[in-house]
């Protein structure tokens, strides 16, 4: 008996949604089919592909329908086509005039049509939604402008038939005119809404903002109806295509979250700053017998520990703390700490006064020849500045990020953190045990 491993599990279930999508394409109308393409990524498209070869299909027709290229013929067709082509403007904001006039004039035709021929459209959530999305991305073109206060009342004249259509509904009126509609809370308990509320976050975000997150709970028990369950069958484009880029999407976040990124490391290192709000500064002990508890930043060390506690628990074995690198002479170089599967140094500056900041900067322009002597090893940096000067020069940040960025390519960012206002100014913290004692 072979058993089946997680993956292949989840490959088995991919392949199959790829399966029904790709069997389901040939017959859907053009706006549904656009809907899908609208929710697919470039490699969702070439699994697609793929598949498509191996079942002798062609998708060619319905790429164009992804990359607005069905054409000026499109604004003589249906509420389908000019649906199909408001989700390609939207998915290609570069297309060709040609094709928004051609939506537009779709647009004027449907708006001649007698109130009682519209009921269809009135009636699909996914056309309605197309309309919108095209509209929203032609926003300064004073025909859109007509064309949304047309469409507006269509969307509002019919209830929606479920969660889904609920949801569809709100997000197209989100798209005609931005209120905040979706800040209402989703149905936790319908894997379909918080599979649309997935995808749509990640096409839609300027829309969603402010909006909750779908928590851990609600996409893990997604996860499991979508690899368990065969929910969506041959002939519904509209569920296939959503439960394959939910499912995908679901993998991409878990990820992201086991292997962060470079972008993820600069954010969490971003972060700290608002992490300190709760740093441990007391008056005095609430204990007898026992000191004030006072964590005091004092030097670049004390910084150098604060980041191994904040990194550690991410990158564990991969993060490495003052290492030499092969160096030139008899000068060895030491960084303060790295991540060696990102293969990125994070140096560690203190700034004691405003004067420091120009020293930083010549202090990293010196060490770069010696850090990345061996480019196998380590490929570029973050440089993270502890802002302990008394007086504060918040405008120095950007200007000593701009000068080490334009510097040197391989600077990937310079963050600058500023202490936590409970901790004293330098000049009441009493003098050094010893004034020829060396500063790190």
């Amino acid at each position: 008996m072979v058993s089946l491993t997680p993956d292949d599990v989840f490959d088995a279930r991919r392949d199959a949604l790829c399966r029904i999508v790709v069997q389901s394409l040939p017959t859907a109308p053009f706006h549904t089919a656009a809907f899908a393409f609208r929710m697919f990524r470039a490699a969702d498209v070439e699994l697609l592909r793929v598949h498509a070869e191996a079942s002798q299909l062609s998708l060619d027709s319905f790429t164009d329908v992804a990359s607005s290229e069905l054409g000026s013929t499109a604004a003589y067709g249906g509420v389908p086509e000019i649906a199909a082509l408001g989700f390609a403007l939207a998915r290609d904001r570069s297309a060709a005039d040609q094709t928004a006039v051609a939506f537009l004039n779709g647009i004027d035709r449907l708006r001649g049509r007698p109130a009682n021929a519209l009921d269809a459209l009135a009636t699909d959530d996914v056309a309605l939604l197309g309309i919108a999305d095209g509209l929203a991305a032609l926003r300064d073109d004073g025909r859109a402008e007509d064309a949304t206060a047309w469409l507006l009342p269509i969307v509002s004249s019919r209830p929606a038939s479920n969660e889904v259509s609920a949801r569809l509904r709100t997000l197209t009126l989100e798209l005609l005119e931005p209120r905040g509609r979706l800040r209402a809370n989703v149905a936790a308990n319908d894997p379909d809404v918080i599979a649309l509320e997935i995808v749509c976050q990640t096409v839609w975000p300027e829309r969603f903002e402010g909006c909750a997150a779908v928590s851990v709970d609600a996409r893990r028990n997604l996860f499991s109806s979508l690899v368990r369950e065969q929910d969506a069958h041959v002939g519904d484009l509209e569920k296939a295509a959503l439960h394959l880029s939910a499912l995908d999407r679901l993998l991409e976040d878990a990820v992201v979250r086991v292997l962060p990124t470079l972008d993820d490391l600069v954010r969490v290192l971003h972060d700290t700053q608002t992490s300190l709000k709760r740093w441990v500064w007391q008056a005095k002990s609430r204990r007898a017998g026992v000191e004030a508890a006072r964590w005091l930043i004092d030097s670049e060390p004390h910084v150098q520990a604060f980041l191994w506690a904040v990194l550690y628990p991410i990158y564990r074995d991969s993060l490495r703390d003052e290492q030499y690198l092969l160096g030139f002479g008899l000068k060895q170089s030491r960084y303060d700490l790295a991540v060696v599967s990102l293969e990125t140094i994070v140096e560690v500056k203190f700034a004691r006064e405003p004067r420091d900041f120009e020293a930083i900067e010549e202090e990293i322009a010196g060490d770069l020849g010696l850090y990345f002597a061996d480019p196998r090893i380590l490929k570029r940096m973050v440089v993270y500045v502890y802002d302990d000067c008394d007086d504060a020069a918040p405008e120095r940040y950007a200007i000593l990020r701009n000068a080490l960025r334009a510097r040197d390519e391989r600077i990937h960012d310079v963050v600058v953190v500023r202490r936590p206002s409970m901790i004293p100014n330098r000049t009441q913290r009493g003098a050094p045990v010893s004034e020829s004692e060396p500063r790190e």
